[in-house]
């Protein structure tokens, strides 16, 4: 059965860190990212299956303080074992939420 469901990632920095792993098909409903640096930071979003790794987000910028919805009405399909990663130019720069709908 289909199910609602949320990643949260703190304080993502400079390593490229997975921020979400499909167990089944699942739907990317949402992406926020909130920038919680001093100061504007572009911000890495890539789809990874297997050892390919397709950018969704390449150096989008957050002003400090600010939250961006990245998906902005979009949807993307992740088959099981897709991951969904991201970075940022700085430690601690973001905090990231992902809603999926799972098991479809």
């Amino acid at each position: 059965m289909a199910a609602f469901r949320s990643t949260a990632t703190r304080n993502l920095g400079q390593s490229v860190t997975v921020i979400h792993t499909a167990a089944t098909g699942t739907v990317v409903i949402g992406l926020s990212a909130s920038n919680i640096y001093g100061s504007e930071l572009p911000i890495d979003v890539s789809h990874k299956r297997g050892s390919n790794v397709t950018r969704i987000l390449q150096q989008f910028r957050v002003g400090p303080g600010q939250t961006e919805e990245l998906m902005r009405g979009n949807k993307i399909v992740l088959e099981a074992g897709d991951q969904l990663v991201a970075s940022t130019a700085l430690a601690n720069g973001f905090d990231i939420l992902v809603s999926v709908l799972e098991g479809v």
